[in-house]
């Protein structure tokens, strides 16, 4: 339930800044990249549609994919380049651990994209197609000032 009020709020603000942003006077590099910033949340439908497709036309072919092959070697090298592009220097730098936890961590994050945009996509859809539900904000913490101590009360010692 949580998915759908996030993916909920994620078309209404979509829905709400992408004709103000169009209207304002930004150069269109300017709007295309804020467009994008927007619509990334995108990503996951896409994703879902493309696996659902993917195994579709491995059973429709029998499992046969060789036709298939150069583009799914294509869609995985893209992957993995932009993967261990955006990840590989921070694991390092930051000395998370051996080289080998950091593989079976970049090898987990395709099913787990796969998995996450699965979820995200039939709620994110529905609402683009016109649904309406209720969208409600994450509760969050009490302020910081109901926890810490009063302000004049700190530099005093015990």
């Amino acid at each position: 339930m949580q998915q759908r009020r996030w993916s909920n709020g994620f078309v209404q603000v979509a829905r709400k800044l992408l004709g103000e942003l169009w209207t304002a006077e930004w150069t269109v590099w300017r709007k295309v990249s804020a467009s994008f910033l927007i619509l990334v949340q995108m990503f996951y439908p896409c994703v879902a549609l493309g696996s659902l497709c993917l195994g579709l036309i491995a059973i429709i072919r029998g499992g046969d994919m060789a036709f298939y092959q150069p583009f799914i070697a294509a869609a995985a090298a893209i992957i993995l380049s932009i993967g261990i592009g955006l990840t590989l220097m921070p694991y390092l730098i930051l000395r998370r651990g051996p080289l080998w936890r950091y593989f079976a961590t970049l090898a987990s994050l395709i099913p787990l994209i796969i998995y996450v945009s699965l979820s995200n996509a039939p709620s994110i859809m529905k609402t683009v197609l016109g649904a309406n539900e209720s969208w409600k904000r994450t509760p969050k913490t009490r302020h910081a000032s109901d926890i810490l101590p009063a302000a004049d009360g700190l530099n005093e010692a015990p």
